[in-house]
């Protein structure tokens, strides 16, 4: 088991293979800089970019063959990265519970699907919701006798407007 370890700076660590049979356990772990942790009992894998770059680290996952499979990529924001979670095959899912409920499905092509409701239950849209893309807006799979419905707060009186874009 490793129970300790250093700074792991620029280079090759060289301990040896993790096998399958190997624990880690309750160590905090720096690269390219001093391990770090979050709280007591909290195992941390701290990241510091080695060079005045805005980059701060990356994760890459590979199938056994070298194919990417995905990464993660954290930068301070100033390339207009940030922080980059991508899948190289497949889909992104992410999802809460257990690894098959998956809440947003981002697919190759960037379309996302969302696995239930989507909506807002604190707070306000003081500003409204605006929903533009080029084709206009389609909702599709609307059973018979529903359609949207706009409730008003009070006394309020609801409204559907339509404007040209030019009034």
């Amino acid at each position: 088991s490793l129970t300790s370890v250093g700074t792991i700076g620029t280079g090759v660590w060289n301990a040896g293979a993790v096998t399958s049979s190997s624990t880690i356990q309750g160590v905090d772990i720096g690269l390219g800089t001093s391990p770090a942790s979050f709280g007591t009992g909290v195992p941390t894998l701290n990241f510091k970019g080695t060079v005045d770059n805005s980059r701060a680290g990356a994760i890459i996952f590979e199938e056994y063959d070298g194919t990417d499979c995905a990464s993660i990529y954290v930068t301070d924001g100033t390339d207009a990265y940030g922080t980059v979670i991508t899948a190289h095959q497949g889909s992104l899912k992410l999802g809460t519970g257990s690894l098959t409920s998956h809440g947003l499905t981002i697919d190759q092509s960037n379309n996302a699907t969302f696995s239930g409701t989507i909506g807002a239950t604190t707070g306000s849209f003081s500003s409204g919701l605006s929903v533009a893309t080029s084709d206009g807006l389609l909702i599709t799979g609307v059973p018979n006798y529903k359609g949207i419905t706009i409730t008003g707060a009070g006394g309020g009186r609801p409204a559907i407007n339509f404007y040209n874009v030019n009034d």
